[in-house]
């Protein structure tokens, strides 16, 4: 997000209050070196075209807007591609991180319903297992778990029970595998299209 673009969000405060809270979250991991916790809760904050002033638990932290963004020239190329768990947002599924299949979990939801996620690596057995196991989903229940242009709303299909049937014992944790590192919720590009 470059700044012409911050500056537009101000005018939708609360899409505005949910990137900020993000990002802030991100700058105190990062420059403090600190796992957000209530005391970093924002009380206030400013935006100026030279900066972000925020208010937290009686500080007051005046970060460059540089500063503040300066991540988004390394951000990865993270995009959820299906998600397998869900309730109130997708819970775990698959992502593609710089162009190879990845497993997310959610790692934290802060007091803000503001989510993180874990990304681990997957084998290319276990991508291939995944890939099948979401092809007969497709198949037998439907698209509502895709992002993208992918997507369809859920409709009743008579497959339904045959996947669940065919799958009921399926029980992989892939967080053991490598993991990538710790995601905020906006760094993941998730878009549905529109459906009439």
């Amino acid at each position: 997000m470059n700044k012409t673009e911050l500056f537009d969000l101000y005018y939708r405060k609360d899409y505005l209050d949910s990137f900020v809270f993000d990002r802030w979250y991100d700058w105190v991991n990062k420059t403090l070196g600190k796992r957000p916790s209530n005391e970093y809760n924002i009380d206030d904050y400013t935006i100026y075209t030279s900066g972000v002033t925020i208010h937290c638990g009686g500080k007051e932290y005046k970060i460059p807007l540089d500063e503040f963004f300066d991540d988004q020239k390394e951000q990865p190329d993270l995009k959820m591609l299906w998600h397998h768990g869900y309730y109130d947002g997708p819970l775990s599924g698959v992502a593609e991180y710089n162009g190879v299949k990845v497993w997310f979990e959610l790692d934290e939801e802060d007091d803000y319903q503001q989510r993180t996620y874990a990304v681990y690596m997957l084998s290319p057995d276990e991508t291939i297992q995944l890939v099948q196991l979401h092809k007969d989903f497709q198949d037998m229940v439907g698209y509502n778990c895709d992002y993208g242009d992918l997507y369809a709303p859920y409709t009743k299909n008579p497959r339904f029970n045959e996947f669940y049937t065919k799958y009921k014992d399926r029980d992989v944790d892939y967080t053991k595998n490598t993991k990538i590192g710790v995601f905020a919720d906006c760094q993941f590009v998730r878009s549905r299209k529109t459906v009439d």
